[in-house]
């Protein structure tokens, strides 16, 4: 890429999350996305209504992600049944042992959060145990299920470990472990259209538009030479 001003010569960016040089920039763009995503929503409604909830495969993780998509869009579905859920943002990470390990930053009606605002409380615990455990295992998730209300001063400290999965995924290990799981493309992090209205693409232009400075012109693909 050649800047119109300037001149400056750079490598493009392939936008791979595979990729050492874009990998970075991928990380701070789902941090900024989900953190937004948090605020606002505690703007929008004043009050905490955004849950941390963490799913687990099965003993035998045997899900691959084309499995894994499916097995969301049925738990976002039951979610929105049984806990109102709404806008979300998830980020997908594999264990040690290979199994898929999703995080998910969700909205939940106020009474459903307010319950889950104290981990060792009564309410909680019939939230968690009594009602998701159950209708997430007849989903095929996993008995290893959390969830607990995010405050919103913590909403840097969520961001951050919710995509902090995203920084591992630029090596060969990583690589093979995405093919081996059936992926046609990586997409380790997913926002729903709500949730932060400028998505990835959106703060990713945003960290990029703050590193790049208030410099006139813009950046040009430069074409590759033809061979003969």
């Amino acid at each position: 890429m050649r800047h119109s001003v300037t001149g400056q010569i750079l490598p493009a960016r392939c936008n791979s999350h595979l990729c050492p040089a874009c990998s970075p920039l991928h990380q701070m763009a789902a941090r900024l996305a989900i953190e937004r995503g948090i605020v606002g929503s505690f703007s929008r409604s004043r009050t905490e209504r955004v849950i941390f909830l963490t799913l687990t495969d099965t003993a035998e993780g045997e899900m691959d992600l084309p499995g894994f998509r499916k097995r969301w869009d049925k738990t976002r579905r039951r979610l929105q049944t049984m806990w109102g859920a709404g806008e979300y943002a998830l980020s997908v990470e594999f264990q040690k042992r290979g199994a898929l390990h999703p995080h998910v930053c969700i909205e939940v009606d106020d009474q459903v959060a307010d319950d889950l605002v104290d981990h060792g409380s009564e309410a909680s615990y019939y939230r968690r145990m009594k009602q998701l455990r159950p209708a997430m295992m007849e989903l095929g998730w996993g008995q290893m299920v959390d969830a607990e209300t995010v405050k919103v001063l913590a909403a840097e400290k969520v961001a951050r470990y919710g995509a902090k999965a995203v920084a591992g995924y630029a090596t060969k290990e990583a690589a093979g472990k995405f093919k081996r799981a059936g992926a046609r493309y990586v997409r380790p992090v997913r926002l729903s259209y709500g949730w932060y209205p400028r998505g990835l693409k959106g703060a990713r232009e945003e960290l990029l538009g703050q590193m790049d400075g208030k410099i006139e012109g813009s950046w040009e693909r430069i074409p590759k030479p033809r061979t003969c």
